[in-house]
């Protein structure tokens, strides 16, 4: 019994995440999919050795992003759900200064293993997208960390993955979601 019930929720975890031929693109008419906006605080980069993070921006400048998911996704503040389950984040949107674009899409790890990184383009955005290895206790899992900017604004996105093993048909779920990413303006 506890075998029969363990298959059929991986089953589910991977129908979920594998989408089943989702396609979440801008070009796709498909209707298992949502366009999720938000308008959050700007920030800026803060740096210490090889660690990053950001504080918001004096002046309460805001910015507009937009990108399409899976429908049943849930955007709760910064944290992307699926069924109660965390399956991503979205790290506060930067305001790059001159010059720190670079810096920016350089991502350093400071935990797990880096098992790709590679330059990506999306749309007429700049990007890195990096493969992570994590263990757990039960485990290893794949966080999917996709760095992008327009020059001036940065934006990181983390997508979990909850499989033991790389997944092709995961991976180019995740990369259509974030070819979708787009910028509005400052306000």
């Amino acid at each position: 019994m506890k075998k029969r019930i363990f298959i059929t929720m991986l089953i589910l975890i991977v129908i979920t995440f594998s989408g089943c031929g989702l396609n979440c693109t801008d070009s796709a008419k498909d209707n298992n999919c949502k366009v999720l906006s938000s308008k959050d605080t700007l920030n800026i980069m803060i740096y210490d050795g090889d660690s990053r993070g950001s504080t918001p921006l004096e002046g309460d400048k805001t910015v507009e992003y937009s990108l399409r998911v899976p429908a049943s996704w849930i955007l709760d503040g910064t944290v992307l759900t699926d069924s109660n389950n965390k399956i991503g984040e979205i790290a506060p949107v930067v305001l790059l200064n001159p010059g720190e674009e670079a810096k920016f899409l350089d991502y350093k790890i400071t935990e797990g293993n880096v098992l790709s990184k590679e330059l990506i383009s999306v749309a007429e955005y700049k990007g890195t997208k990096v493969i992570l290895q994590t263990g757990t206790e039960s485990g290893s899992w794949y966080p999917h960390i996709y760095l992008i900017s327009d020059g001036t604004l940065g934006f990181t996105f983390t997508i979990y993955s909850p499989n033991q093993i790389r997944n092709e048909a995961e991976e180019k779920l995740f990369d259509g979601i974030v070819q979708t990413i787009r910028f509005k303006q400052i306000i």
